[in-house]
């Protein structure tokens, strides 16, 4: 008699994924030290991708891991390694993954931060060379920034292997108790600590960027929606392949795996047929994702790139603007009616793998805070910029 299969227990959700991760390689985060690269260098860890692993891969030093994984340590000690963050910001918490790690991770972790001035690091020079440790001269410059003694965000925590219902690890840190934090100044540089040694998969640190505005004119032109500017995405309908904050990730985006990419409608039609009036497909369904813009702007011009998105763009977009009171927030978690949307794009069809630009008419000069892209009926976009001017 068949017995019902009992599902895999799920990893826990995100309690951070509408901040920013200020610790990406893709944000120029850059890891200035590591005690050692034997296996795999501390660079892997920094990676936006998810982990892979291919059990048939192997180096000269032996199995290839997706992560920072250092030898087995026969020293005295613990190894650790240090990041300049691409962006500076309030930190909130940490996801550590030990993925596919799973007798080789690191049995704990600790992380510290520090605020210091533009190059303060400078005396550090990074070699990312794998099956190799720090040397020497390495280790006493990296010591010379005092690194121990930075502030401790996370305490030692026990890892779990990274088998899919343990990778994830969610950790807060310390001096924060909400967006924003308690932080009197934005962090630049983290340490963290492996005990003794091993493997992690990915390192993310979740907060808020801290720009500073006031050296930014308001007749200058700038993408106020920009993660390095501070905006992030703070709400959306679904990101299934894909998660919204990619929309205001730097550059354009490399591959489909950038961008904001929902799954498919289940309940769209059988077969499609064309408004006569509108000209646009009759089809049911679409999802949104609202963007909170870095500084209060009057929007110039919109840009929306379904770069690499060839056969699976939206067949078409509305962008909205508007100017929401930091005690409306909770209304744009849900998308309710609460909030008033003014159109600055109207539904606009969209091409494969292509960019479009609208510049806003005078009567769009309006003041906003926040914008909301709305596809039809599902698909990819790879970025949406908002360029304009700030705003008190």
């Amino acid at each position: 008699m068949d017995q019902a299969t009992t599902p895999a227990p799920l990893p826990p959700p995100n309690p951070w994924a509408t901040l920013t991760n200020l610790s990406c390689a893709s944000v120029d985060s850059q890891i200035l030290f590591s005690t050692d690269d034997f296996f795999s260098p501390a660079e892997r860890f920094l990676l936006p991708d998810p982990p892979v692993f291919d059990p048939s891969t192997f180096t000269p030093f032996g199995k290839e891991m997706d992560g920072w994984e250092t030898r087995r340590k026969r020293t005295a000690g613990h190894d650790w390694c240090i990041i300049r963050l691409g962006l500076p910001g309030h930190i909130s918490g940490f996801e550590v993954d030990t993925g596919f790690f799973t007798g080789n991770q690191a049995p704990g972790i600790s992380i510290q931060a520090v605020t210091l001035d533009q190059g303060a690091d400078g005396s550090l020079t990074r070699r990312s060379e794998i099956g190799s440790a720090c040397t020497e001269a390495e280790l006493a410059a990296a010591e010379k920034l005092g690194s121990k003694d930075w502030t401790e965000l996370v305490p030692y925590t026990p890892l779990a292997p990274g088998y899919e219902a343990t990778r994830l690890h969610y950790l807060p840190a310390a001096t924060v108790s909400s967006v924003g934090g308690t932080q009197a100044k934005p962090f630049t540089h983290l340490r963290v600590n492996l005990f003794p040694d091993g493997g992690v998969a990915r390192f993310r640190a979740f907060g808020v960027v801290v720009k500073d505005w006031s050296k930014v004119s308001s007749t200058e032109l700038v993408d106020l929606a920009h993660v390095s500017h501070g905006g992030r995405a703070v709400s959306f309908s679904n990101a299934h392949y894909g998660h919204p904050r990619n929309l205001i990730a730097p550059g354009r985006s490399l591959t489909m795996a950038g961008g904001w990419e929902t799954a498919r409608n289940p309940d769209r039609p059988r077969v499609y047929v064309v408004d006569p009036t509108t000209q646009q497909l009759i089809i049911p369904g679409k999802h949104w994702a609202i963007l909170e813009l870095g500084h209060a702007g009057v929007v110039k011009q919109i840009e929306i790139d379904t770069n690499w998105f060839k056969g699976n763009f939206p067949e078409s977009a509305i962008i909205e603007a508007a100017d929401v009171d930091p005690s409306n927030a909770s209304h744009l978690v849900v998308n309710d009616e609460q909030i008033s949307w003014i159109p600055l794009v109207q539904r606009t069809r969209l091409g494969p793998h292509a960019q479009v630009v609208f510049d806003m008419p005078e009567s769009a000069a309006k003041r906003t805070t926040h914008v909301r892209v709305t596809m039809f009926p599902d698909g990819g976009i790879s970025r949406v910029r908002v360029l304009g001017h700030i705003c008190d």
